[in-house]
């Protein structure tokens, strides 16, 4: 063990003036393993024997050496990890720089065709908006008033279609439906006329009734 003890002790403080070769043990798994079997073969030579006291301060004292080259090889990983995070916080914020760029780059080049999709949705939904409309119209309440029923056939008669804005049958489906609205409420508004003429007729009708102010027994 009286040769152990220094050579340990020489190896601790050639590794602690050279991080660099402790790096080097980190990095390498080869010379991490002869590290660890050159420990090993010194704790396998070291004796039991603790009848003494300076037996026992030998053993103290290897297993010290041990653990301040176990610290000196921990703290150089320590450091290396932390220059690996440094590098890798580097790394993605290129990474993060990169796709920010990037992302410009493919926005500006698919514009022509993002623009033509948001004008393409903007048409379709005026197109469901429209033929929503005149379905709504065309749907007249029971016992709707002619004033009513001629506002909402002034209404569905103003709205204004642009010719050029649609294409295919999507022109078609509109005027069907307005002509569809227009048919529902113009025959809806004659119904309710006739019904309010008659109830006008009916009403006149009760006002000129005469009834007798008294009956013979």
């Amino acid at each position: 063990m009286t040769q152990t003890i220094p050579d340990l002790a020489a190896l601790h403080t050639r590794l602690s003036e050279n991080d660099g070769e402790a790096k080097t043990i980190i990095k390498d798994p080869t010379k991490l393993k002869a590290l660890v079997a050159k420990l090993e073969t010194a704790a396998n030579a070291a004796p039991a024997d603790v009848s003494t006291d300076k037996k026992r301060k030998e053993i103290i004292s290897l297993a010290a050496t041990v653990a301040r080259i176990k610290t000196v090889i921990d703290s150089a990983g320590k450091d290396m990890k932390a220059a690996y995070q440094e590098n890798i916080k580097k790394v993605d914020s290129r990474r993060s720089e990169t796709r920010d760029a990037l992302d410009k780059i493919r926005d500006r080049i698919r514009q022509p065709v993002t623009e033509y999709e948001e004008a393409e949705a903007a048409r379709k939904a005026e197109l469901e908006a429209l033929i929503n409309t005149f379905n709504a119209a065309a749907n007249i309440p029971f016992g709707s008033k002619s004033d009513d029923i001629t506002a909402k056939l002034a209404e569905a008669r103003a709205i204004t279609i642009s010719e050029n804005r649609f294409i295919g049958g999507e022109l078609e489906q509109i005027k069907e439906a307005q002509e569809r609205a227009l048919s529902v409420l113009e025959a809806g508004l004659k119904s309710a006329r006739e019904a309010e003429e008659q109830a006008r007729v009916i009403a006149v009708s009760y006002t000129h009734l005469t009834l007798p102010t008294s009956y013979s027994v």
